[in-house]
């Protein structure tokens, strides 16, 4: 349970859920998720002192190497100054963080394994470009997704022709057509108040059942992957999870689709956006299409309208020029969309930050990392000030962070 706040505030106290005399921690009350009776207990997945003996043979082998260090090379994506193979994603002084390694994808197949750890190995996000003009060409237009499923219908057990989409002006679920859903990526829906109304779609189709409705599409992502040592869900010798014991949860590795409506003007309320979040593994997204809304004239007035009437409330919260607003990609082509990228180290001050200032995030009822939450323009200005990477991704580009980012 979080810190307790100030009575009835969005938090929960911590003296509502506390251990027993005997060390043991029962499970949460019922009104907080959990049963209220039951002990808690904790499991090794791969039994009792694995990371022990692992740290000593790791110490035995180290110890054994004359003068042994952990080398970490310098290279020109830390340098103050753009490259080809870097873009710059935030404005920190005295510091090498500044720039994303972002190589061109055949490059990474000649090599860059080496070049990829250094980088990975200290936490940062890294950018690989045009990985799908390196596969066969298979179209990720929505209709056509939508004509593949239709196609391996027959084939999937209790198929729905409906599914549920977040309407981003509340966040709450719709049910609505699977054909309705993707004709209104392409065509927009209309709104009642004549501005766009923008809908989003998670983690679609179920991991479980990816490769049984979209085959060709699952082929095509699992060949886009760079560094397969590291990002192969079933094969990859570096990760992780494959190694795990057969009898063993496996964690749902994807891949997923999230599939959103979206325009280039900001609506504050009604943005396509994820809530600021905290992954707790490492994590990689292609950009595989992307499609603007063509807006009809009522609706640009509409936008206008709105953001006329808003900027007077920014203007007076904003307290001058916020940090954040240069932390802009020097790419010559608009992005499909925009992330923030906090570093480890600065997920502590964030999260004080976000705590203070709660209530004035939209959608915000309980701890703002661990539940996710969505900020307007205001506040996506005040967060970048705790040293976050703004992060233009362009369409056939992929973006891989670390856990804990």
């Amino acid at each position: 349970m979080e810190p307790g706040g100030k009575k009835g505030g969005p938090f929960v106290k911590t003296d509502v859920w506390l251990p027993l005399c005997n060390c043991q921690i029962p499970c949460p009350p019922e009104k907080h998720g959990g049963c209220g009776n039951l002990i808690l207990e904790l499991k090794s997945v791969l039994g009792e002192n694995v990371v022990s003996q692992l740290v000593e043979k790791i110490t035995e082998l180290t110890c054994g190497i004359p003068n042994f260090k952990v080398f970490f090379s310098k290279c020109e994506c830390s340098l103050e100054s753009d490259t080809i193979n870097s873009r710059k994603a935030a404005e920190r002084k005295g510091t090498g963080d500044n720039y994303v390694y972002c190589p061109l994808a055949k490059e990474v197949k000649k090599g860059e394994l080496g070049h990829f750890r250094d980088h990975w190995i200290k936490g940062k996000p890294v950018i690989v470009r045009d990985v799908l003009k390196l596969t066969s060409g298979l179209s990720w237009e929505p209709m056509v997704m939508w004509r593949a499923i239709r196609d391996t219908k027959h084939k999937v057990r209790d198929e729905r022709l409906t599914l549920h989409a977040i309407d981003c002006c509340n966040w709450r679920d719709v049910e609505i057509n699977i054909h309705q859903f993707f004709m209104g990526y392409e065509k927009g829906i209309s709104h009642r108040g004549s501005s766009p109304h923008l809908l989003k779609l998670k983690d679609w189709p179920p991991a479980s059942t990816f490769e049984e409705r979209l085959p060709c599409h699952w082929a095509e992502f699992i060949a886009a992957l760079p560094f397969k040592e590291y990002t192969d869900p079933r094969r990859g010798p570096l990760n992780l999870a494959t190694k795990l014991p057969d009898d063993m949860l496996k964690p749902d590795l994807g891949p997923k689709s999230h599939i959103a409506y979206g325009i280039r003007e900001e609506l504050v309320r009604g943005d396509s956006v994820t809530k600021l979040h905290l992954d707790m593994a490492d994590a990689i997204n292609i950009l595989t299409h992307t499609s603007e809304l063509k807006l009809k004239e009522e609706q640009c007035k509409s936008i206008k309208k709105k953001h006329k009437k808003d900027k007077p409330k920014e203007e007076n919260k904003a307290n001058g020029k916020e940090h954040g607003e240069a932390h802009s990609s020097e790419a010559k082509e608009y992005g499909g969309a925009l992330w923030d990228i906090w570093r480890r180290q600065d997920v502590p001050k964030l999260n004080k930050f976000l705590v203070k200032h709660c209530g004035e995030f939209m959608h915000s009822s309980k701890h703002p990392i661990k539940m996710g939450l969505s900020h307007g323009p205001l506040n996506r200005r005040s967060v970048r000030r705790y040293s976050s990477q703004l992060v233009v991704h362009i369409k056939f580009e992929t973006i891989m962070y670390k856990g804990g980012a």
